[in-house]
């Protein structure tokens, strides 16, 4: 649970964001908890510049005295899908972490970052081929998934008003972890009894 100043300074920096938004950046908390925002991000340089990168900013309970960690979920041939990020900003550094810095702050310089050919823990180096590739596809990556359409609801029916496909070849949208727990269960149910079976036939 967040602290009251944790939760305040988080208002502020909202409120402030959706007054004055930053160029390639939108970043809004989670309704269901203020200290996980989701961001996307554009990158204007090539190879990136036709993708739309969905991230999260994971904020201690101490925040501002403390740094976020940061993740990138959208496939980007940058970074690995969905793992903590090394950044002087992030979680990983919180001896270099300026409690003056911000949410906007540390979005623009992952956007900054983001366009370097610097490396860090968490950094993949893909192809530009495969990079540009991978920008193609972002919206499409990101529809698939269910928290991405609650969170981004505008960004959603923007790309199926105007022709963007989606492929349900995201587990997470084919099946929620309760479902996937049931069909397994079923499953394995029909090969203990298959094996049943068997053991029976040879028995007898």
């Amino acid at each position: 649970m967040a602290t009251d100043m944790c939760r305040r300074r988080l208002q502020r920096e909202y409120v402030s964001l959706s007054k004055s938004p930053l160029p390639g950046i939108k970043a809004i908390p989670d309704p269901d908890n203020i200290l996980s925002w989701h961001f996307l991000l554009r990158i204007p340089d090539a190879p990136y510049s036709n993708g739309v990168y969905w991230g999260v900013l994971k904020f201690p309970q101490t925040y501002p005295l403390k740094p976020p960690s940061v993740l990138v979920h959208t496939p980007s041939g940058r970074f690995k899908p969905s793992r903590r990020l090394c950044l002087s900003m992030s979680d990983y550094h919180p001896e270099t972490w300026n409690p003056m810095w911000s949410v906007g702050t540390v979005l623009l310089g992952l956007q900054t970052f983001w366009a370097s050919n610097d490396e860090t823990l968490g950094s993949i180096n893909a192809s530009a081929q495969t990079r540009t590739r991978l920008a193609n596809e972002s919206m499409s990556w990101n529809c698939r998934d269910k928290k991405f359409k609650m969170m981004f609801d505008q960004e959603y029916q923007k790309f199926i008003d105007e022709g963007g496909k989606i492929t349900p070849e995201n587990p997470n949208d084919v099946m929620d972890n309760k479902s996937f727990v049931f069909w397994a269960l079923g499953v394995g149910f029909l090969f203990l009894a298959a094996v049943v079976r068997m053991l029976v036939g040879k028995i007898f």
